[in-house]
């Protein structure tokens, strides 16, 4: 349904909900006399919010005639930077010691103990009893931005100055008179039966792992547990990739369903803006105005100039520049690669060879069978760029030669100065250690994103600059090209895609051109038990 503000996006609110019995005002105004600004320019000065944003918190804390709350999963999507973690977290202090649940209708004059005043009718609010507010983390041992942010909120200011007996950890967060905030992994959420009142989960559209996605269905069931409490979840994100199944995407496919009438609301708030689409990209003046747009009330805050140059730089592809930015839902991997048109075959330069002096650094991408086996040797050429060459192996229907594998390895610190063979030791183990105890420097790259994703963005950047040279192998530009991003974490990998196409070559390229980046000399290979 079209959004009342004229913005483009999408809004889907339950039956009946239109803000004028809300908890949302005097929760706005509770937040901008207590708590202060997260992490960033503004850090611990009071805050305030725009219209925008207290729109929001009108619909998500609105209340039937009765006082109960009719929004049990509120979705937030905005641009990146739009503070939607900081807003989580203010909602997350709020939830711990905030006017959250219905209490009283006011009566004519009443006015709140920070001094908020009531219009005659107006929902009073009252805090939780024993709150447990959960702060979902996709990663183990990392809080992440919403409960670091709401910790420094609880840290500083009125509400450290004027609630006492606060205790508030890097781990976890106890409040006075009972209850806790506390981050929640993947790992924990499995183990607890917990009876949580509010949840928050942040950026949603990094939810694409079956173990967070049950993180989310775990804590959304644990919610309604406590009738009193009224449970609820606040989900936040920028715009999801397209076919990954993140909570996000669930999220927009739910309230899709819902306006097409194929499924009816029963408390999902659902509140996506974003920008239009110019008609010209190149044009600066149309996609300023769409950005614009995207960002709403942020706007005024945001230097939107800056995020132009951001968008206009040549490591940005375009399809990323939509997604983050104009908020826009987009498929990152359909007749995407990883790299700009062109930008390998750039890179082209025919007889193109390693010399006998000068260190050389290796990826290894093994399979067994189906796919293909790549070696990629790197070496830095005195004018500083790097030399790239492939030594690519198919099935073709039988299982990989791996001693054929080993064998060119060993030829290769045979007659190169050979300083670290990076490899996968999924297929490659038992060749790796024979190697290793032959004197080959072999060190472990286990094909995680927390070692690919700057990997992929290592290469990503010298193929864009025209750092890499190499000598146009048809085979070799087939794999590197066929390779499509995925988002991994905070970044992006490589992957197949739809296409299904072979891509060792560029998993071995990326391997191998960040290992030259960043080598760190061993005294002695390195394996991880």
């Amino acid at each position: 349904m079209r959004r009342p503000d004229n913005a483009h996006g999408l809004l889907v609110v339950p039956p009946g909900v239109d803000g004028s019995r809300s908890l949302g005002l005097a929760l706005a105004d509770w937040m901008e006399h207590f708590l202060c600004h997260g992490p960033g320019d503004r850090e611990g000065d009071p805050v305030e919010l725009d219209d925008e944003l207290v729109r929001f918190l009108v619909l998500a804390y609105a209340l039937n005639r009765q006082g109960r709350r009719q929004v049990f999963r509120a979705v937030l999507s905005r641009a990146k930077g739009r503070a939607k973690s900081e807003l989580a977290a203010m909602v997350v202090c709020a939830e711990a010691l905030g006017p959250v649940r219905f209490d009283h209708w006011a009566t004519d004059g009443e006015v709140s103990p920070w001094g908020y005043r009531y219009t005659e009718g107006e929902p009073v609010g009252r805090r939780v009893r024993s709150p447990l507010v959960r702060v979902l983390a996709t990663e183990e041992g990392q809080a992440g931005n919403t409960y670091q942010a709401a910790a420094l909120m609880l840290s500083r200011g009125r509400i450290a100055d004027e609630v006492p007996g606060l205790d508030v950890g890097l781990t976890r967060t106890f409040l006075p008179d009972g209850g806790e905030i506390r981050p929640c992994t993947a790992g924990s959420a499995s183990k607890d039966g917990g009876k949580e009142s509010f949840s928050v989960a942040d950026e949603t559209h990094l939810y694409v792992l079956p173990e967070l996605r049950r993180m989310h269905e775990t804590v959304a069931r644990n919610l309604v547990k406590r009738r009193d409490a009224e449970g609820w979840m606040l989900e936040t994100s920028t715009a999801y990739a397209t076919g990954e199944d993140s909570v996000a995407e669930q999220a927009h496919a739910y309230a899709e369903a819902i306006v097409e009438g194929t499924t009816s609301n029963r408390g999902l708030l659902y509140d996506h803006r974003c920008g239009p689409l110019p008609e010209d990209w190149h044009d600066d003046d149309q996609l300023l105005g769409a950005l614009a747009d995207a960002y709403g009330d942020g706007a005024g805050w945001m230097d939107l100039e800056r995020v132009l140059a951001e968008i206009r730089d040549p490591k940005t592809r375009p399809v990323d520049a939509r997604r983050y930015f104009l908020n826009l839902p987009a498929d990152v991997t359909e007749g995407e690669s990883w790299l700009p048109v062109g930008a390998w075959h750039a890179c082209a330069e025919a007889g193109t060879r390693l010399e006998a002096d000068g260190p050389v650094f290796v990826g290894v991408d093994v399979a067994l069978k189906h796919d293909s086996t790549a070696v990629v040797a790197c070496q830095r050429r005195p004018d500083g760029r790097l030399v790239a060459v492939a030594r690519i192996w198919l099935p073709e229907g039988r299982m990989v030669d791996i001693a054929a594998v080993e064998a060119h390895l060993r030829q290769l610190c045979a007659i190169h100065d050979v300083r670290e063979i990076a490899y996968d030791p999924a297929y490659f183990q038992r060749s790796a250690e024979a190697l290793a105890d032959d004197g080959l420097p072999m060190v472990e790259f286990p094909q995680s994103a927390q070692r690919m994703v700057p990997a992929c963005q290592s290469a990503f950047e010298a193929i864009c600059s025209g750092q890499v040279v190499h000598d146009g192998s048809p085979l070799f530009a087939e794999q590197v090209t066929a390779a499509v991003p995925r988002i991994a974490g905070e970044g992006w990998r490589l992957s197949k895609g739809r296409s299904k196409r072979r891509i060792d070559a560029a998993i071995a390229l990326a391997m191998a051109v960040h290992t030259s980046t960043f080598h760190k000399p061993t005294t002695r290979p390195t394996f991880a038990w």
